[in-house]
């Protein structure tokens, strides 16, 4: 029950009794009685309007600590804090000058006369809007799977189109090209591999790739397909391996592969005559090489002098020794030939060991011929294109024919800047890496360990 002050200095009365009295005193009664509700509900809204702003700058509040706090595991914090939340833009867009100072000292130390706030910002909120640290999973996972894909494909790298990229803050040798799509896996990798922090510049030697045919690769290999550098004989060892797993993954038995990807150590064996086509039989027949009755192609990758890549391709089926290269002009036309005409003769006396020509089936036994791979006539494929002067992309070129001109005989490929990093993430998330789990948990936590650092928040109390 509600009591009303009358404007005379009598006592209280009740609403019953002051409606009996007069009817003008009731009307005035049922104004009074509107307007209290009416104050009431505003007072209410108001409340409810405080405790919302309240309870948003404590989340705010307790999103800044939780970054600073979070200890060094891969959890990400919780989705309702991390996937499309962001802080109230009051917060967010008119820091003061206070928090600014504060703000740039505790993410970059004494460097940070050197920082633009309003970048600082920008990075926050950015940084906000999807959380780093989606459940990983190290095995089963297709979605994963960049070594998976065919490289170079239409499609975009491992075939997704949820692009992420890499944040202004995380410095890195190699920035992938504005065109090209990261899905989040990818630029954590990219950004571990390539990055400029100290834990990335210091561990040159880390172990990145490891094949089962024990060819490997560190992290300083990769690094050759920055940009500008000669592609390392690690990466192009690293690929034939990598091609040859996939070509023995579409077939039943490694024996019947058509296309042989062999080491660029093999050019080196006939050239320099150190090794006789025995041993090397040993070396590689296991790994690279099958039986001669599918044979169509062998693709022998050279380096010359240690300074050009150029790509040698013994075509069975045509009959033909075929030269590609992205700088024709850099090797003499002479010396050139006397070095295709060494390896075709090395190559031939290796088949025709028993090894490769005997093929034991149930119902027969055949024996192919090896073919005479010293006779086939040099062809010069001409009208290729060329590398971009000073760009050191031979060994690129190299890469992108072994991929693409398998079952193809157009050599006329496209490189471009976006080549050099496929290669990387190809290689580096091969499902045939054996370091591949745990380069996903060390790029995780790099990327964590980063994003900490540029998440960091003073509260000023």
């Amino acid at each position: 029950m509600f009591l009303f002050q009358c404007s005379c200095s009598c006592n209280a009365v009740t609403p019953d009794a002051t409606f009996q009295n007069s009817p003008q005193t009731m009307e005035e009664q049922k104004l009074c009685l509107l307007e209290a509700k009416v104050t009431g509900l505003e007072a209410s809204v108001a409340m409810l309007i405080e405790g919302v702003e309240n309870m948003t700058n404590m989340v705010t509040t307790w999103q800044s600590a939780k970054v600073i706090s979070q200890d060094k595991n891969l959890t990400a914090s919780p989705p309702a804090l991390t996937h499309g939340y962001t802080p109230r833009q009051s917060i967010i867009s008119k820091p003061t000058d206070e928090i600014n100072s504060k703000l740039k000292r505790n993410i970059y130390g004494s460097s940070a006369e050197k920082v633009d706030v309003v970048d600082v910002f920008q990075i926050r909120k950015e940084s906000l809007k999807k959380s780093p640290f989606p459940s990983l999973s190290m095995s089963g996972q297709k979605g994963l799977r960049l070594g998976e894909m065919e490289p170079f494909s239409n499609a975009d790298v491992n075939g997704m189109k949820s692009s992420v990229g890499l944040p202004k803050w995380i410095r890195v040798c190699f920035t992938p090209p504005d065109d090209m799509v990261l899905d989040e896996l990818n630029a954590f990798v990219v950004a571990y591999l390539f990055g400029l922090n100290k834990c990335a510049q210091e561990d040159e030697e880390e172990l990145i790739v490891y094949f089962s045919n024990k060819q490997f690769g560190r992290r300083k290999d990769l690094k050759t397909l920055l940009p500008g550098k000669c592609v390392d004989q690690q990466v192009m060892n690293l690929l034939v391996s990598l091609l040859t797993a996939k070509e023995r993954s579409v077939i039943q038995q490694a024996a019947d592969v058509s296309f042989w990807f062999l080491p660029t150590t093999l050019s080196h064996y006939a050239i320099d005559g150190n090794r006789i086509p025995s041993e090397v039989i040993r070396f590689y027949q296991k790994d690279f090489m099958g039986k001669l009755d599918h044979l169509k192609k062998i693709f022998l990758p050279v380096n010359y002098l240690n300074c050009h890549w150029y790509l040698v391709i013994v075509d069975v089926v045509k009959g033909h020794l075929i030269i590609l290269d992205s700088l024709p002009g850099f090797v003499n036309h002479d010396s050139r030939r006397i070095i295709v005409r060494k390896m075709a003769l090395f190559l031939e006396e290796m088949l025709t060991d028993s090894s490769y020509h005997i093929v034991e089936a149930p119902e027969q036994i055949t024996r192919c011929r090896p073919p005479p791979i010293s006779e086939y006539p040099i062809v010069n494929v001409e009208e290729l294109g060329s590398q971009r002067p000073n760009s050191n992309d031979c060994g690129i070129w190299v890469a992108k024919w072994m991929m693409e001109c398998r079952w193809s005989d157009n050599y006329k490929i496209q490189v471009d800047e976006k080549t050099r990093m496929k290669l990387a993430l190809n290689l580096a998330l091969s499902s045939n890496n054996t370091c591949k789990d745990e380069l996903i948990k060390d790029s995780a936590k790099n990327w964590n360990d980063l994003e900490k650092k540029h998440r960091s928040v003073v509260v000023i109390e």
